[in-house]
C-alpha cells in the first residue's frame, strides 16, 4: 500500500508519503469493507500486485468467483464511481476505454481529483 501512496505522492506532492499512512489506510480500507459488506480486489502481474478496488456495498453477494464488477452486480449496486487523481493520465485512460465515463471534478487547491462513473 506505501507503494501505491508513494506513486500517487509522485501526481499531487501533497498526499502524505506512503510509509506514513499505509498502516491507517489498511486498517480504514478492511473497516469499512466490514462495515460495507465489502471486498478488497486486487490485480497481479507476476507474483507482484499492481492495482486494487474495494468494492463496499449494503449487501453481502454469494460468489466472487467472476470479479469485482459481477460482485457489484450481486449486490444490487448499479452505478460504480472510481476516484482517481487528475494527473493519473494512464488510469484515466484505462477508464475512459472500459466505458467509463468522467462524472466530476473535485478542485483540492490546484490539484484536481476525476471521478468517474
Amino acid at each position: 500500500m506505501a507503494a501505491f501512496q508513494n506513486f500517487k505522492r509522485k501526481l499531487n506532492p501533497s498526499i502524505p508519503a506512503g510509509e506514513e499512512i499505509a498502516d491507517v489506510y489498511v486498517r480504514q480500507m478492511f473497516q469499512r469493507c466490514r462495515n460495507y459488506a465489502g471486498k478488497v480486489f486486487v490485480a497481479e502481474i507476476d507474483d507482484s500486485v499492481v492495482g486494487y478496488a474495494c468494492i463496499w456495498t449494503r449487501y453481502r453477494g454469494d460468489e466472487i468467483e467472476d470479479g469485482p464488477e459481477n460482485y457489484a452486480r450481486s449486490c444490487g449496486i448499479t452505478r460504480l464511481f472510481i476516484g482517481m487523481l487528475a494527473a493519473n493520465h494512464p488510469a484515466r485512460s484505462l477508464c475512459q476505454k472500459l466505458g467509463f465515463q468522467e462524472f466530476a471534478i473535485q478542485p483540492e487547491n490546484l490539484n484536481r481529483l476525476s471521478i468517474y462513473s
